[in-house]
């Protein structure tokens, strides 16, 4: 290699005409090579570098396996189908672990209450798939967020009388225990009767029963387990006030001693690649990734132009090689460096810098059209949700003018001011104006 090297080198000092057609046809191939790349078309690396300190590797070495919690059934993020974990959270604990160097024991088989009392004592090292509330905070370290969903309220298909969370006043809500809802509710809705449930699937099938009223969890987790366990009878309410309630995001959860692990799994979730997390949200909630993802190029075609280019660079080698080969003829030397030569030396790299130069553009349109794809879709997605919310909100709003046009209190306050001359009992008015505020104000 390094003779060829030097041998190159001496032509391009010995052969003008000869060293320029040299280092263009290098530099046109690096530079093809480098635009056709998926990091030039991508806008970033398809892999990323993690910088561990000496202490994380250390800690990594004396740590030969990590004990990682797996629920029995959260799908699509965290559950095991015949003692096999699966879903979108251990997927990637597991690309974080190949990532890192750090090796899992998945431990299943129990319920998510039984999971945090075995974190608790120390049995296991890693929650994939877990809420941030101020109680967990005292003996739990997060990792940064990596995925969030609205919650949705389940109800029967025949029930009419719930659309909202106030609504669940005085009746019967499936929970399941250690539910970071679970606690929020009995918080701040003390009326909401809770029926504890073992999990997703028994709390679903009792609404679906009618031995309880509802159940509220994310919707992707709802949607699968209800597609998957073929769960009839069902109706999902998406109401605006759960957001107040619990819209939280998905995190990795570590003893709160254990900050080293927390910092190696963030530095694992950061080097996660857009496209790495694209394929794992592709398999485990395809209804969003439908919307947002865009159509993929045609690598057939770039790698045949690839191909092109490192013929058109090996038929160049040999024509070096040949000029190399031959130059001592002092004939065949006057001869290339005649006008002639020069001129077509000119043409011949005036075409190649136009075909670099188009097929540069087409990379950039290529890389543009996914940009705007991607950007467009995200848009449509974020209008289409929005404006559903919205027709969610109207309707909660008419529904709530509704009853109030049926409140007994509200007609007489209405038929009392009524009867008020606007111009001539004045204080009379501003009198039953003020109660009519206060009524509103206690609705």
């Amino acid at each position: 290699m390094s003779r060829w090297l030097s041998n190159s080198f001496r032509i391009v000092i010995n052969n003008d005409s000869t060293g320029i057609l040299f280092c263009v046809s290098v530099i046109v191939f690096f530079f093809l090579i480098g635009i056709f790349s998926p990091s030039f078309l991508y806008g970033k690396s398809l892999t990323a570098d993690i910088i561990l300190s000496d202490e994380e590797r250390d800690w990594i070495s004396e740590h030969p396996v990590l004990r990682v919690a797996n629920e029995l059934d959260w799908p699509p993020f965290d559950f095991a189908e015949e003692g096999e974990p699966k879903g979108y959270s251990i997927d990637l604990i597991n690309l974080i672990g190949e990532k890192t160097g750090l090796k899992l024991e998945f431990i299943n088989g129990y319920t998510w209450s039984e999971l945090m009392e075995k974190f608790k004592a120390g049995e296991i090292d890693i929650m994939p798939a877990i809420y941030v509330n101020e109680d967990r905070k005292n003996y739990i370290a997060f990792t940064q967020a990596y995925f969030s969903q609205p919650s949705v309220i389940v109800i029967k298909k025949d029930r009419n009388d719930i659309k909202s969370l106030s609504d669940l006043a005085g009746k019967k809500l499936a929970v399941i225990e250690g539910f970071v809802i679970t606690e929020v509710l009995a918080e701040k809705y003390p009326e909401i009767k809770q029926v504890p449930a073992e999990g997703i699937v028994e709390a679903i099938k009792n609404v679906s029963l009618g031995k309880v009223d509802a159940f509220i969890d994310s919707i992707g987790v709802i949607s699968v387990t209800i597609e998957k366990n073929f769960i009839p009878n069902i109706k999902i309410i998406s109401d605006s006030s759960l957001k107040k309630v619990e819209n939280p995001a998905l995190h990795i959860g570590v003893s709160r001693e254990n900050q080293i692990l927390r910092d190696i799994l963030n530095k694992g979730l950061e080097s996660i690649t857009r496209e790495e997390m694209n394929a794992i949200r592709v398999q485990w909630v395809p209804l969003e990734m439908a919307e947002t993802e865009a159509p993929g190029y045609d690598w057939n075609r770039i790698l045949w132009l690839i191909g092109v280019v490192i013929v058109v660079f090996l038929i160049l080698i040999l024509l070096i090689r040949f000029l190399t080969r031959f130059g001592r003829d002092k004939h065949l030397a006057l001869s290339f460096g005649s006008r002639r030569f020069r001129m077509y030396a000119v043409i011949g790299l005036s075409l190649l810098i136009t075909v670099v130069s188009v097929l540069g553009w087409l990379a950039v349109q290529r890389n543009k059209e996914k940009i705007l794809a991607e950007v467009q879709a995200n848009l449509v997605n974020v209008l289409t949700t929005t404006s559903e919310r919205l027709d969610i909100w109207v309707d909660q709003r008419n529904f709530f003018m509704q009853q109030l046009g049926r409140n007994p209190e509200l007609v007489a306050l209405t038929e009392q001011l009524l009867t008020v001359s606007p111009y001539k009992d004045i204080p009379a008015g501003i009198q039953r104006a003020g109660r009519c505020t206060e009524f509103f104000r206690d609705q």
